[in-house]
C-alpha cells in the first residue's frame, strides 16, 4: 500500500454515539505560551470537562502550558522530537504508537508541522480518524513564495488531501486560504475556544486594586493604559501601534501608556523603534505572562489595542473582550468574525497608524461608548466563543466524521 493511501475506514463505533466519551490525542508542535497553543489548551480542557478522554502530544518543547493541562487531568506526552524531515517521520512513528497503545479514536493535529505528523500516521494507526485545525494565513504571506516554502506547501497539500478525514479553519478567512492554497474542499469553520472561567472575576476591579496593579509599572491613575499581548513578529504589526502612539503623543493632551507583553525575534528592533520615536516613557516591554498574571493587567487597563496585519482567529483580543475591555483592532483575517465593528469593538484598516490613533482617541473621548462596547464584547464571547460552546461544536464535528 502506498504510504498515504487511504485504508478502509473502520465501522462506526458505539463510542461516538451522542453522550458517549471519545478518546482523543491532540498533537501540537509545542506548548509554548502563545495564542494558537493556548486556544488548543482551552479546547482540550473543555472537552475533558465534557467527559472525553483527552491526551496531548507535544513534538518538542517548550512545555509552558503543560501544567495547565495536567491540572485538568489531561495526560501530556513530551516527545522531544528531532527537527527536520527525518524528525517528522520519527515523531509520526511515536504518535502512531501512542494512538495504538492508548486506543485513540481521534487524532487531532494543531499547528504546523504537527498536522503533517498526524497525516503520516495513516498506515500505522488506521483505526483513528484524523482531524486538522488550520490556525493562520501563513500561505498568504510573502515568505510563502520562497522556493522551499512552496515545496513544503505542495507536500503539505498532498498529505492533507490524502490522509485527513476532517478539516477545521478557525475563521472564514482561514478556511478560504487553505482551500485555495492546498486545493481542499469544505473546510468547516469553528473558531478558537475562549476560556471563560475568569468571567466570575469582577471585570472591573475596585479602585485600590486597579491602582496597585498599575503602580507596579509606574502608571499613574490619570494616565491612559492599554495592553497588547502578542509575540514580537512582523504579522503582529507592533510598528504601526508605535507609530499610532507617537501620533497620540504629538496631537493629544492625554498621557497614554502601553504595555507590550510577549517574546519574539523583533523585540530588539521594536525597542530601537521606541527610542527613535522618543516613546521610552510611554512604552513598557514585558515577557510573556501566564493568564493568571495577564488577566488582572488587562482588567486594570482602559482599553485593548490590537494592531495585527495578518490573523487567523486571534486569542488576545477575544480574552480582552471576555474581560469586558473595549477593543480597537485591525480588520484582518478572522478579526471581523470576532468583533462586530461599532457593536462589540472598533475595527480599522491594517497598517494604518493614523486610523488606529483616531479610533483610540475616539473611544478615549467617549466613556459611554467605551463602556457599551466593553459590555457587548463580553456578551458576544459568552454567547458565541466560550470554551463550552466551541467544545460542543468540535464534539459534533468529530461524530460527523462517521
Amino acid at each position: 500500500m502506498p504510504l498515504f493511501a487511504m485504508p478502509a475506514k473502520p465501522a462506526a463505533n458505539a463510542m461516538f454515539f451522542e453522550g458517549c466519551a471519545v478518546k482523543i490525542l491532540h498533537v501540537t508542535l509545542s506548548l509554548l505560551r502563545a495564542g494558537a497553543e493556548q486556544a488548543m489548551v482551552n479546547l482540550v480542557i473543555a472537552l475533558q470537562k465534557r467527559g472525553h478522554d483527552c491526551e496531548v502530544a507535544a513534538l518538542r518543547g517548550p512545555y509552558d502550558l503543560a501544567p495547565d493541562l495536567e491540572a485538568a487531568g489531561v495526560v501530556v506526552h513530551r516527545l522531544e522530537g528531532r527537527r527536520g524531515n527525518f524528525g517528522a517521520l520519527a515523531s509520526a512513528g511515536r504518535v502512531a504508537r501512542l494512538a495504538r497503545e492508548h486506543h485513540i479514536e481521534i487524532l487531532h493535529g494543531h499547528i504546523f508541522p504537527s498536522n503533517a505528523v498526524v497525516a503520516m500516521t495513516r498506515r500505522a494507526a488506521p483505526q483513528a480518524r484524523r482531524v486538522v485545525t488550520y490556525n493562520n494565513l501563513a500561505y498568504d504571506r510573502e515568505s510563502a513564495k520562497a522556493p522551499r516554502a512552496r515545496l513544503l506547501k505542495i507536500i503539505n497539500g498532498v498529505l492533507m488531501r490524502g490522509a485527513m478525514d476532517g478539516h477545521i479553519g478557525v475563521s472564514a478567512a482561514t478556511a478560504r486560504s487553505y482551500e485555495r492554497h492546498l486545493k481542499l474542499k469544505n473546510i468547516c469553520v469553528i473558531p478558537n475556544a475562549i476560556h471563560v472561567d475568569a468571567v466570575h472575576l469582577n471585570p472591573n476591579p475596585d479602585a485600590p486594586e486597579k491602582e496597585a496593579i498599575r503602580a507596579r509599572f509606574g502608571i499613574a491613575p490619570e494616565e491612559v493604559l492599554f495592553v497588547l499581548p502578542a509575540r514580537f513578529t512582523p504579522e503582529k504589526g507592533h510598528v504601526f501601534l508605535l507609530q499610532a502612539l507617537h501620533l497620540l503623543k504629538a496631537n493629544s493632551n492625554r498621557r497614554v501608556r502601553a504595555l507590550l507583553v510577549g517574546d519574539g525575534p523583533l523585540r530588539a528592533e521594536l525597542e530601537a523603534q521606541v527610542r527613535k520615536l522618543n516613546l521610552h516613557d510611554e512604552v513598557v516591554f514585558l515577557s510573556s505572562l501566564p493568564q493568571a498574571e495577564l488577566f488582572p493587567l488587562i482588567k486594570a487597563s482602559d482599553l485593548f489595542v490590537f494592531s495585527s496585519i495578518s490573523e487567523g482567529f486571534p486569542l488576545a483580543p477575544a480574552e480582552a473582550m471576555m474581560l469586558e475591555r473595549c477593543v480597537v483592532a485591525t480588520r484582518v483575517g478572522g478579526v471581523p468574525d470576532l468583533i462586530e465593528d461599532g457593536i462589540s469593538g472598533l475595527l480599522v484598516e491594517p497598517a494604518n497608524a493614523p486610523a488606529l490613533a483616531g479610533a483610540i482617541e475616539r473611544v478615549l473621548s467617549d466613556d459611554a461608548l467605551r463602556s457599551r462596547l466593553g459590555r457587548a464584547a463580553r456578551a458576544r464571547i459568552e454567547t458565541h466563543f466560550s470554551d463550552d460552546v466551541i467544545a460542543a461544536r468540535i464534539e459534533e464535528f468529530y461524530r460527523s466524521l462517521l
